[in-house]
């Protein structure tokens, strides 16, 4: 059994609480968290070895050498996966499984991790994104947006991640769309959400100008006021979105547009850190079913915390920030 850095770092703290004296065995095991039982365990270990590591057990012998090891930790943090390291190794004649690989690489101190995806920023992207970054804008200017975006939500969700350092982040990776089975709208600001409207999979520019019209400006207005007044629309760069008869209609309703907004940004676009929290939400639920996942779709989306959405507004300048020091790069957001 591979023991984690974490778990040897909470019995070391069980033994400096005991050698401090200000704690009681009961205290100790309410300050750490755990049962008295271990406390009694790790203090008697402590005092017999003057270590708090586990003693040494019998089972089979590992199969691969120590440089086959190395190896397999290189592969591994190279974005292999175990499946394919174990069939590697199995061709030159190994006995191991994927199982064999994992405890290898736990032992190794590698973690499994699931990196952010990005989108491929061009050299035109990043010049874009830098100038957009750059641009002086009156103080709570973000707070007078809306951030509008379209999200699509299926069954199933992608658990992909590779194996790094322990402490260290799985980066990036590519991202992988799944078959959508229910497509939703909404806006967020400072001032709260609209309400989420489930639309088609696919949009024509006239049908999303008619949208924008019928119902999602008046959404917006309900929100945030009249829009001849302070708040400025932010949308990417969809096709849908700028087609000339879905601008003609924002003009004729008074919608003004945060613009020109810069192509492959997800990551100034706040709405998209709500569609992350409205994924994590509905793992939950277990739906197997369209109306279902659609009801709890509603449902997660009005709990949102409102504070939530305010937190992530505040953001804009310091992502803007991020975008400038990466020269126009990927930013963490």
């Amino acid at each position: 059994m591979v023991v984690s850095k974490g778990r040897i770092e909470k019995r070391w703290r069980i033994v400096v609480l005991w050698e401090s004296g200000g704690y009681t065995r009961a205290g100790i095991a309410k300050a750490v968290r755990c049962s008295h039982h271990a406390v009694d365990r790790w203090i008697r270990r402590y005092e017999e070895t003057g270590s708090v590591e586990d003693r040494p057990r019998s089972g089979r012998a590992n199969s691969l050498s120590e440089q086959a090891q190395i190896q397999v930790c290189l592969a591994l943090e190279a974005g292999d996966s175990s499946y394919a390291v174990a069939k590697r190794f199995a061709g030159q004649g190994f006995r191991v499984t994927p199982w064999t690989i994992r405890n290898i690489a736990k032992r190794r101190h590698l973690v499994y991790r699931v990196g952010k995806s990005k989108p491929a920023l061009r050299r035109s992207h990043k010049l874009a994104r830098l100038e957009f970054a750059r641009t002086q804008r009156p103080r709570n200017y973000w707070k007078q947006a809306l951030y509008s975006d379209e999200a699509g939500f299926g069954l199933y969700y992608d658990p992909r991640g590779r194996w790094v350092v322990e402490g260290q982040t799985a980066g990036y990776r590519p991202t992988v769309k799944w078959a959508v089975v229910i497509r939703v709208w909404a806006a967020v600001s400072w001032e709260g959400r609209t309400k989420l409207f489930r639309i088609p999979k696919a949009m024509t520019a006239v049908e999303f100008a008619r949208f924008m019209q019928d119902k999602a400006v008046p959404a917006m207005i309900e929100l945030a006021g009249n829009p001849a007044r302070a708040w400025r629309l932010v949308q990417d760069g969809d096709g849908a979105h700028t087609a000339k008869i879905t601008l003609k209609t924002l003009r004729k309703l008074g919608v003004r547009l945060v613009s020109p907004w810069p192509a492959r940004s997800p990551d100034l676009n706040v709405i998209e850190n709500l569609w992350s929290m409205l994924g994590r939400r509905l793992e939950k639920h277990h739906t197997t079913t369209e109306a279902g996942l659609w009801r709890a779709l509603k449902t997660e989306w009005a709990s949102i915390p409102h504070e939530n959405i305010r937190s992530c507004v505040r953001s804009v300048p310091r992502r803007l920030h991020e975008v400038i020091k990466a020269r126009g790069g990927p930013t963490r957001y």
